[in-house]
């Protein structure tokens, strides 16, 4: 029997990777959080903060981030499979960073 190969990630990658999770959380978050948890429009504020540092991002961590996104909605599906938030990992790229 032999394990498949998976790559190794560098030093740098797994930053990026980690990164990249607490930011899509971060804007998960705020994006289906309750109302009578957190004011909508502070996290809407939240949101476009975060949102205006990503825009400034290089294409290779916007790269990684829709990798990630992408990563984190096959294990949600996989797993618990939440509709809400499957459809907010499957809609990051549009929603969130829509030219790149």
């Amino acid at each position: 029997f032999q394990r498949p190969t998976t790559k190794a990630l560098s030093a740098e990658e797994g930053i990026m990777e980690h990164l990249a999770k607490a930011t899509i959380y971060a804007l998960m978050f705020f994006e289906l959080v309750e109302d009578d948890v957190l004011d909508p429009d502070t996290a809407l504020r939240l949101s476009e903060s975060i949102i205006g540092e990503l825009e400034d991002s290089t294409d290779e961590e916007k790269s990684e981030l829709f990798r990630v996104c992408r990563k984190l909605a096959e294990k949600e599906r996989n797993g618990l499979n939440r509709e809400e938030v499957v459809a907010f990992l499957e809609g990051f790229n549009e929603s969130y960073l829509p030219n790149y």
